[in-house]
């Protein structure tokens, strides 16, 4: 609900701002014509038109502004409704849980590390097995290129947050010290880098503390 009160106040804010210009550099357009008639003699038309300029400079801004809002919500919209309904990524998930599942229930409260990750046996999901290391690296992929994709301002934060904020903050929680691990000793400093970014700027005091 207040995420949705956020958007609502955003989009409102976006188009007030963006109106009460035009219309600010409308009126002074024409208080300045009407003040400077006389003086500006035969130059008056050439000052007409160089208003008659700017205001169409900024009105043409503000339809690229409000069409690319609208593209990046649309993105997003795309990105989540995909997310639902598409059985590969359902199935990546599915195993993910279980992978996690499998590895919490076997280490206690142990943190999953690299080497409680990479020495995991194959687990049995349906009729094949899945290393969890690899599950791990498809599910992480896809959160970094989404991650990648907020950066690009090719997704909309507020909306993908609104979606994603949770998940994002437990499965890194639960493998950070794995994906540290793997940064360390397969010479990547930067893997996985923006999904972290995100995920610790969406984080709230209390999870700042555990990330």
């Amino acid at each position: 609900m207040a995420g949705n009160l956020w958007t609502a106040i955003y989009d409102r804010r976006f188009h007030l701002i963006w109106m009460g210009t035009l219309l600010v550099l409308s009126a002074a357009a024409v208080w300045l014509t009407a003040r400077h008639w006389t003086s500006l003699g035969a130059g008056r038309y050439d000052f007409m038109v160089l208003e008659v300029l700017v205001i169409s400079f900024v009105a043409a801004m503000y339809g690229y502004r409000l069409n690319y809002r609208a593209t990046r919500l649309a993105n997003s919209f795309q990105h989540i409704a995909v997310q639902t309904r598409d059985g590969d990524l359902i199935e990546m998930f599915e195993e993910f849980r279980v992978v996690r599942r499998s590895l919490k229930a076997s280490n206690g409260t142990k943190a999953l590390d690299a080497d409680i990750v990479e020495a995991a046996e194959p687990i049995k999901i349906g009729a094949r097995k899945v290393k969890p290391s690899d599950v791990i690296k498809k599910v992480f992929n896809y959160y970094e290129a989404t991650a990648i994709g907020v950066k690009r301002h090719a997704l909309d934060e507020a909306m993908i947050r609104s979606w994603w904020r949770k998940s994002y903050i437990l499965d890194w929680m639960d493998f950070a010290e794995y994906i540290r691990a793997k940064r360390k000793r397969d010479r990547l400093p930067r893997l996985f880098i923006e999904y972290e970014s995100l995920v610790r700027r969406w984080a709230n005091e209390e999870e700042q503390g555990l990330l």
